[in-house]
């Protein structure tokens, strides 16, 4: 595994495709590597690149039906998942949380891209309100039987960033 070299432009895509994040065995290693001041100034100068939908007329609500694109046969099971999910919640009733909160599905499989070029950019699976105020976004893991230990933490989580930083400059 190569060092993380200090003192230069952290990239977090490029963090995001190290094959150490998403090794048990090199996650450990690769998070101590890191500074915080680095990866809020990544966090940061991927946030004034990220693409903006709102600039070229491109809504993130797109009118699902329920139905999955990917078809019936499809690997795509975080795609099914988020699907089911929205699909079982459209009866009103918010999913309780522990606590007193509530999770309302907004949408699944909510688009990101502004344009075909825009790199790293996918989807959120899940978006939702807590408690009809607090926005919520679910990015789902599934991991199948018989393979590997899936994500780590740092993988997880550095997807949602590249997935949900596109919506951060859409905000005044």
């Amino acid at each position: 595994m190569a060092p993380i070299k200090h003192n230069s432009r952290l990239d977090l895509l490029e963090l995001y495709k190290r094959p150490a994040i998403n090794q048990i065995s090199g996650f450990c290693e690769e998070i101590h590597q890191l500074r915080s001041v680095e990866l809020v100034a990544a966090y940061l100068r991927a946030k004034d690149s990220a693409p903006r939908r709102h600039l070229r007329n491109k809504r993130y609500f797109v009118g699902h039906t329920g139905v999955t694109s990917s078809g019936e046969n499809s690997n795509r099971r975080e795609e099914h998942l988020a699907v089911a999910l929205w699909n079982a919640s459209q009866d009103g009733t918010p999913l309780l949380l522990p606590g007193t909160s509530e999770l309302k599905f907004l949408d699944y499989q909510l688009p990101l891209k502004a344009r075909q070029g825009d790199k790293g950019v996918g989807k959120v699976d899940l978006f939702g309100v807590i408690d009809r105020v607090r926005p919520c976004v679910i990015e789902l893991k599934i991991h199948p039987v018989g393979t590997g230990p899936g994500d780590t933490p740092l993988r997880v989580f550095l997807e949602m960033r590249e997935q949900i930083g596109s919506t951060m400059r859409a905000r005044p």
